[in-house]
């Protein structure tokens, strides 16, 4: 059984649900399918000059060159741990510049700029240190997907989210407000940084409705890696069947676009392939012919960068 990458940009689950509109592309060949996501999420990260889009956190170093402004190689900046400029690359205390002398840029979507207010950066080799978050990770929660619909042994419950933006942490804050507010257990929620996958855990035994709840369940569900093919049977304990990162949608509709190119040349035409081998199965591909509308949705996710 082939296993998905965690840090891939879809997940089998959302994909056969976009495949199943149509019966050229039946939704039996999941070890395909899991081979596809992998090499098309490479592909893309590749392509976009990226070993990840989901947020990390990273230390760079740079050349201050006597400008105002830090181009960085990552973007979009979430926020700046610190921030030094010392010539001697000791960086102690005494050449941290204090957050409030410098900002993240913002004007063109978060390019990934960091100006100081006062001044230039010292003209020095590696005398800029840095520490930052960078990524994404969003989760869109509106009306159509904000509820978990839950039984704790009695009657069904509730749990209604509030509709917002979330990251992953202040997600799983959120989901467990709503399910303790709802239920009688306390609930703990955690999302992997390693797995991508969230985990929904009791001081009892509980089942979620995902297959035979409200659409406002099963789709949330979704949103957060769970299959919704079946409701998740009473356990203390309930965790993700696929990761998730919390990317544009548009980023994960290229991946899913790609897919289905690809599937079309492995089961098909075979147009574009160059390379297979077998076992674990895995493909390589001439990406020269990539669809326009592919590239479209990529595209405004390339890094590029002026060293």
């Amino acid at each position: 059984m082939a296993t998905i990458n965690p840090e891939c940009l879809t997940n089998v689950i959302r994909l056969q649900e976009m495949l199943e509109i149509s019966s050229t592309f039946p939704t039996g060949d999941s070890n395909t399918y899991i081979n596809l996501i992998n090499s098309s999420s490479r592909a893309i990260r590749r392509l976009c000059k990226r070993s990840y889009f989901k947020y990390k956190t990273l230390t760079e170093y740079y050349d201050g060159k006597g400008i105002e402004k830090l181009l960085l190689k990552h973007w979009p900046v979430i926020s700046v741990t610190s921030l030094y400029d010392d010539a001697n690359r000791s960086y102690g205390s005494n050449s941290l510049i204090a957050a409030a002398d410098y900002e993240i840029i913002n004007s063109d979507g978060n390019s990934g700029i960091i100006r100081i207010f006062d001044g230039t950066f010292g003209n020095n080799q590696s005398n800029v240190k840095i520490t930052y978050v960078a990524g994404w990770s969003e989760f869109i929660i509106e009306p159509s997907l904000n509820t978990i619909e839950f039984n704790e042994g009695a009657s069904d419950l509730t749990a209604t989210l509030s509709t917002a933006i979330y990251n992953a942490s202040s997600l799983a804050t959120e989901m467990k407000t709503q399910l303790d507010s709802a239920g009688t257990l306390t609930y703990t929620v955690t999302y992997s940084e390693v797995s991508h996958k969230f985990t929904i855990a009791g001081t009892g035994a509980f089942s979620i409705l995902w297959n035979t709840g409200a659409s406002t369940t099963s789709e949330f569900g979704k949103l957060i890696g769970f299959d919704d093919a079946a409701d998740d049977s009473s356990s203390t304990s309930h965790t993700s069947d696929e990761p998730v990162l919390g990317i544009p949608d548009d980023l994960i509709s290229g991946c899913e676009e790609w897919v289905r190119w690809l599937y079309a040349s492995v089961k098909e035409n075979r147009a574009g392939k160059f390379t297979e081998s077998r076992g674990e199965q895995s493909f390589s591909f001439d990406y020269t012919n990539l669809p326009e509308h592919i590239k479209r949705m990529v595209y405004p996710y390339r890094a590029w960068r002026m060293y």
